[in-house]
This record gives C-alpha cells, sequence and structure tokens, in this order.
C-alpha cells in the first residue's frame, strides 16, 4: 500500500507527464509552451526528468515480475556432443543470444528452454 507522500508524488508525475505529453502535441518549442502556462523552463525539465526516472524504475520493475527461470538439471551421464553442424538439430536467436539444441537433447531441458523463451 502507497503511503500518502508516495501517492502524492505518483499524482505529481501523472500531472507532469500529461503536461509534457501536452507540450509535446502543441507543436510549440518548451520556452513557448511554458510561457504560455506560466511554468519556469527549468521547472518543466526538472520534472520531465523525474518522469522518466519514474518510468524507467516502473519499467524495470515490470521487468523483474517477469523474469522466468528455468531449473536446468545435469545429466546422470556426461557426453560430449561434437559442434559439428550435423549434430545440432535446431539453433535458436534471441536478441543477442544463441542456443543450439543438439540431437538427442533430454526433452525436459528443451521443454524448460522453450518455456522460458517463450515468456521473452
Amino acid at each position: 500500500m502507497m503511503t500518502n507522500q508516495e501517492a502524492k508524488l505518483a499524482e505529481t508525475l501523472k500531472i507532469w507527464a500529461d503536461h509534457i505529453n501536452d507540450c509535446r502535441s502543441s507543436g510549440m518549442t518548451v520556452r513557448a509552451w511554458c510561457k504560455s502556462k506560466g511554468i519556469h523552463v527549468h521547472t518543466y525539465y526538472y520534472r520531465q526528468n523525474q518522469v522518466r526516472k519514474a518510468a524507467c524504475k516502473e519499467a524495470e520493475q515490470q521487468e523483474r515480475k517477469t523474469s522466468v527461470f528455468a531449473e536446468i538439471k545435469p545429466m546422470e551421464q556426461r557426453r560430449v556432443l561434437s559442434c559439428s553442424p550435423s549434430n545440432i538439430a535446431v539453433t535458436l536467436s534471441v536478441g543477442s543470444n544463441l542456443m543450439a539444441v543438439h540431437n538427442g537433447a533430454d526433452r525436459d531441458t528443451v521443454s524448460a528452454v522453450l518455456k522460458m523463451l517463450s515468456a521473452l
């Protein structure tokens, strides 16, 4: 539950986010928009910075909430698989990450990795 001070800050940030959107959609320069609203330009940029920081913080919190971890169990027998292309059944690329699934990969491991990737 939010404290009174946190609720007040959230309301102020929402108001300023609306002001910033209004300024951007007005077609006016920031200086001209601020002058028409009786707001100091420094106040506008200060509040814009606060809104950005709050948005980044919220995005990071959302990312942490949606993070998924897959348990990878070690195989009972260790086999060294060759990295030759003929031994690779599937290659997955997500962003800058590359994963190769080799022939004979454990079904549970592949399932866990696919579940994790689908959550991205």
